[in-house]
């Protein structure tokens, strides 16, 4: 097995995003953080020598940044050295009864009010983590119940049956 060579960029921000989601998750003494650090840091650069395989983020390749950057809105680019989550990592985010947030790895429902305290649109959510357009902001499970909710007060299709409504209504007047 070849060992992974990455630069320091590369490293400190993994490292940084492994720490980030340990504290936000869990509550650590200050007095404690030095050897926290310390161990991640270890356990880290021991699981690069040993099996790179078994990361979930990798530096954005030159051409998925140039991809994101060159999207149509006016936001920021994306770093060079920029941590973003594999597509494995993306799979993994989305369950049944759940959606895992990458800004704080914590399980939600829906990200769309999670990412409304933290400043986000989901737009800008996807372009930040290099996700697809088509990622879900809800999870299945939530998203059937509302729909559920939905057919049963009949506010579902609403939109089609005002279109088909209008199509009716269009083919009249040119009759």
């Amino acid at each position: 097995m070849e060992d992974r060579k990455i630069n320091q960029v590369e490293y400190a921000n993994l490292l940084s995003y492994l720490l980030t989601v340990y504290l936000q998750n869990n509550k650590v003494e200050h007095y404690s953080l030095p050897e926290l650090i310390r161990n991640v840091n270890e356990s880290l650069s021991d699981s690069i020598r040993v099996d790179p395989s078994k990361w979930h983020f990798e530096a954005a390749p030159a051409e998925r940044t140039a991809a994101l950057n060159d999207a149509d809105d006016n936001s920021d680019p994306l770093p060079a050295g920029r941590v973003l989550p594999t597509a494995q990592a993306i799979r993994d985010s989305i369950g049944a009864d759940y959606l895992i947030s990458f800004e704080d790895g914590k399980k939600y429902k829906a990200l769309t009010r999670h990412l409304g305290r933290l400043g986000l649109t989901p737009e800008e959510y996807r372009k930040k983590w290099g996700l697809p357009r088509s990622y879900p902001m809800m999870c299945e499970t939530t998203r059937s119940k509302r729909s559920a909710v939905a057919v049963k007060s009949g506010l579902a299709g609403f939109g089609n049956r005002a279109r088909q409504g209008v199509r009716k209504n269009q083919k009249r007047s040119q009759s």
